[in-house]
């Protein structure tokens, strides 16, 4: 009887240390929070800098549900690394990025609608993606498991999150670095709680442009049979006019690449439907403009897709010789992120650098035929560029994609 009372003293005791530890894991956890999924407390010897992804959909859900914001950045990767959220016109501690890498069109429009359940920004800036219009891109497993596709996904993705080993290694690197203030070795990013990604760490940009370019030549790539359908530019409507009819002032806008990325459109036969998405996205804002009731919260709308200025940066291919405009061909920096908040809020174009035009009030033919002008410019002036992206093509066989225009 004896040993069977202490037999179960100690499964006692084993059971009570296995609960202290995970007690003590999910609180470590949840003051360092390395991925940013709660935000409760941040300091500067702590976690003000975090290294691993705070940019997924579940912790973009997290923030969208329990966050207050004035101002919210909406698109793809292209604001979640481009839009800064420390410019005149933004007040940083109620500005969110909430940047969505890999995304189309059916899932912002979710996403803007879940975002309106919660919040009540004032002003919201809206980047519209090529990309996020192929059909290649479809909602992926990472949306599956945010609060974005259900409310029931909270519970155990926090409970794997706050008792989650790898989650407390996490923290006490994050810790770590932010004690010896550089980054940990195995991250080449860091996210903060306002969205927003910041490349760290780039060896060969030459490398990164033509891998990244690459991949979407390939077979489930976004230049692989890009099927551009009218109910994308229906779902990009509605979200547009959910926004509007909630109060809220919108500056939209066509996100500013690299003239790379505009050639790579090109070799994969795809420019003509480049350009007829730019007159559809134009066309849709240019009659929400003229609407007597909702035209007055469109405070701003530019095309900034021609490719002039920095957006024919030379690519370096040099270690740690990052441009300044540009991370890969569809990628811009925060100087470039700037420029294109300045412009939009003062509704002009501010630097020489950036270049476009006002989408439904210059929405013409001859708009799109300064595409094709700027592209053969830059043809002349860069073959080696020119040669590169036709390599890639014949690589990936992209001349089989198909394409469908509305």
């Amino acid at each position: 009887m004896k040993t069977s009372n202490t037999s179960k003293r100690y499964v006692y005791i084993l059971f009570g240390c296995i609960l202290g530890a995970l007690a003590v894991n999910a609180l470590v956890v949840s003051i360092v929070d390395p991925m940013g999924y709660l935000c409760l407390y941040e300091s500067n010897s702590l976690n003000n800098n975090r290294y691993y992804a705070v940019t997924d959909r579940l912790s973009r859900s997290m923030r969208l549900k329990y966050g207050d914001f004035k101002t919210i950045y909406f698109g793809s990767s292209r604001i979640q690394t481009g839009l800064p959220t420390d410019n005149n016109w933004v007040d940083k501690a109620t500005t969110y990025n909430a940047g969505i890498p890999g995304t189309n069109m059916y899932e912002l429009q979710e996403i803007i609608n879940y975002s309106l359940k919660y919040q009540q920004p004032e002003t919201v800036f809206y980047s519209v993606d090529f990309l996020a219009f192929s059909s290649a891109r479809t909602t992926s497993a990472d949306y599956d498991a945010s609060l974005f596709a259900s409310e029931w996904n909270l519970v155990p993705a926090l409970a794997r999150y706050l008792l989650s080993f790898d989650s407390l290694e996490r923290a006490i690197n994050t810790f770590i670095a932010n004690i010896k203030g550089e980054a940990p070795s195995d991250s080449n990013e860091m996210n903060n709680c306002d969205g927003t990604r910041v490349i760290l760490r780039i060896k060969d940009q030459r490398k990164m442009f033509q891998t990244g370019l690459g991949k979407m030549y390939e077979k489930g790539g976004v230049y692989n049979c890009y099927n551009y359908t009218q109910d994308r530019i229906d779902s990009f409507r509605s979200s547009l006019v959910a926004l509007l009819e909630s109060d809220v002032s919108v500056a939209i806008y066509m996100s500013p690449v690299h003239a790379f990325q505009l050639l790579g459109i090109e070799s994969a036969g795809l420019l003509p439907t480049f350009n007829q998405w730019r007159r559809d996205i134009s066309d849709v804002v240019s009659e929400l403009k003229k609407d007597p009731e909702l035209g007055d919260r469109l405070i701003a709308a530019w095309d900034f897709t021609l490719p002039l200025g920095v957006n024919i940066e030379t690519v370096s291919s040099l270690p740690d010789d990052v441009m300044i405009g540009y991370f890969n061909s569809d990628h811009h920096t925060h100087l470039i992120g700037s420029s294109v908040i300045n412009s939009l809020m003062e509704n002009r174009l501010v630097d020489d650098q950036l270049k476009g035009y006002q989408l439904g009030v210059a929405s013409s033919n001859a708009n799109i035929d300064l595409l094709y002008e700027q592209l053969n410019h830059y043809k002349d002036t860069h073959p080696e560029i020119v040669t590169e992206v036709i390599g890639i093509h014949e690589k990936y066989s992209s001349k089989t994609a198909c394409r469908i225009l509305p």
